[in-house]
């Protein structure tokens, strides 16, 4: 019972940590490329022990190398597009839209999986389409979304639902795994973020660079470990359940933190997309 309170604790907290990141990246005066390059690059070094004495942890097929880069190439992309649209809307929106991921990956599931797409998975894709709108001003009597943050966050959510996919796809340990994939997401992040003088530090201050070392060594290496090492010892209907704090915890600080209000509408399509994630996510005796 305690290494389930234990792991039940770790991984809430790698969520919580998660759900925080927008608040930071606000702070860094950085260009998006060049705030997840470096994010991508130093979490690695920082997790890279999880490689070490490990003779067979790279050891992997080609099919499962090229997946390995695929899968960490969305990552790198998806922070990307994730921090350029916090630039334009909410953290509370940008979150939303990026977390309507799961809801794609059903909905892609008869292709990839081979799943029946079940009635129930169709009506919850309704219940995140009505909340995408909710959240997003065009129902209610709120200001809309800027359009360019929302189109930001919904391809940050096509490529966190490509990065989910390839997941399921993949053999390897999870420990090799994320050092690969952040390695690789901060590879790939690097090249645009200096081609377009995204690296300039011209404008950061001590503030800045403190702001992006929590990001890196926190909201990355720690949140990482806590979240893989609770998520290792957690049946995965309760890690499933767990994976809706970080959403949530990103709400709960644009609005009393950052002071972005959703209103009644925003309220209301958070309740629809999480909940309609949460119907998925719980399996029912009758599936």
């Amino acid at each position: 019972m305690k290494t389930e309170r234990g792991a039940l604790a770790s991984l809430l907290g790698g969520c919580v940590i998660f759900g925080t990141i927008g608040l930071f990246i606000r702070q860094i005066p950085l260009a998006a490329p060049a705030i997840a390059a470096v994010r991508g690059i130093s979490g690695a070094l920082l997790l890279l022990p999880l490689l070490l004495g490990k003779r067979d942890s790279l050891r992997f097929s080609g099919r499962e190398w090229a997946r390995l880069v695929a899968s960490g190439a969305a990552l790198g992309l998806n922070w990307v597009l994730l921090f350029l649209a916090y630039q334009y809307v909410s953290v509370a929106v940008a979150s939303l839209c990026n977390y309507l991921a799961p809801i794609l990956v059903i909905l892609v599931s008869p292709i990839f999986f081979r799943e029946k797409l079940t009635i129930r998975a169709g009506i919850c894709a309704a219940m995140a389409l009505g909340g995408m709108l909710c959240i997003s001003g065009v129902i209610g009597s709120g200001s809309a979304a800027d359009p360019r943050g929302l189109a930001l966050a919904l391809a940050a959510a096509l490529l966190y639902a490509a990065l989910v996919i390839l997941n399921k796809k993949m053999t390897s340990p999870d420990g090799p795994r994320t050092v690969i994939q952040l390695a690789v997401s901060g590879l790939v992040a690097a090249p645009y973020a200096a081609a377009t003088g995204g690296f300039a530090a011209a404008d950061m201050t001590v503030r800045g660079w403190v702001f992006l070392a929590v990001v890196c060594v926190v909201h990355t290496g720690l949140a990482y470990l806590l979240y893989f090492g609770g998520l290792r010892r957690l049946p995965a209907q309760t890690a499933s359940l767990c994976s809706f704090v970080d959403p949530l915890t990103a709400v709960l600080t644009s609005a009393l933190l950052l002071e972005e209000p959703l209103g009644w509408t925003g309220a209301l399509g958070t309740v629809l997309i999480l909940g309609a994630t949460a119907a998925l996510s719980i399996k029912q005796k009758t599936d």
